[in-house]
């Protein structure tokens, strides 16, 4: 049995907390490393706060229940939606390599600045999906 409610809500609260410490940061004029260590920090409390509730939950790993005819025929009938995921990141990020062989190295890193800001709430539609799926 899957609960998503604690993933949803570690995501939501690790994007909401990473973007206003960001914003912050970006105020204050700080350099890149603050900013670098923006993420480090939020991706290792995530990881905790994950840890914690997944250890409440579970005792024990519990492999019996894994059926792999189960999981063959997941494999052997989804893979179509694998390779949209593959085709739509390739889609989404081929501009930033193609930016790459036009201009300098600064102009691709302004452009994927601004692209996380709108990639920063993608997350709101993705939990979505996932939560539907």
């Amino acid at each position: 049995m899957q609960i998503l409610e604690y993933e949803a809500l570690i995501k939501i609260l690790e994007k909401i907390v990473t973007f206003l410490v960001l914003l912050l940061f970006v105020w204050k004029g700080l350099g890149l490393l603050w900013i670098v260590s923006v993420f480090l920090i939020s991706y290792a409390v995530t990881w905790i706060v994950a840890t914690y509730f997944a250890s409440r939950k579970a005792s024990t790993l519990d492999f019996s229940m894994v059926e792999l005819k189960f999981w063959k025929y997941l494999f052997r009938n989804s893979w179509q939606f694998w390779l949209a995921s593959v085709f739509a990141v390739i889609y989404f990020r081929i501009d930033t390599v193609m930016l790459s062989f036009m201009t300098s190295y600064a102009a691709v890193g302004w452009y994927n600045a601004a692209y996380k800001l709108i990639d920063g709430l993608n997350f709101i539609p993705t939990l979505f999906i996932v939560a539907i799926f």
